[in-house]
């Protein structure tokens, strides 16, 4: 690598960092909008949960059945999600200077340097 590509590579990662501060995402604004659960309403669609292949269910029992997978989808992606952030810090401490110490035993990573 250049001393070329090295700049080309600090730059592109000062006008990420900078772009990342102007975005300012708010869950409750941006994704909620003020909506909340309606437990008489399916969490899933039909395609999606295939709750309507309980032919020995009611309508008012495949609607719960939704529900729960609903439920279950979203806690699967946020624990996915967790998984991604703690693997990226500790694939990140790999390339940090000797003071990550620190943050390795915050984060509990069990690696040494």
């Amino acid at each position: 690598m250049t001393a070329t590509d090295t700049d080309l590579d600090g730059s592109r990662y000062a006008r990420c960092i900078e772009a990342s501060k102007r975005v300012r995402w708010d869950i409750d604004e941006d994704v909620i909008r003020g909506r909340h659960f309606d437990v008489a309403h399916k969490f899933l669609p039909d395609g999606l949960s295939l709750a309507e292949k309980f032919v020995t269910l009611s309508p008012k029992e495949r609607r719960f059945v939704s529900q729960i997978q609903g439920r279950t989808y979203a806690n699967i992606f946020g624990l996915v999600e967790r998984f991604i952030n703690t693997k990226i810090l500790e694939l990140g401490l790999d390339h940090a200077p000797a003071t990550s110490r620190r943050s390795r035993r915050w984060c509990g990573s069990a690696r040494r340097s």
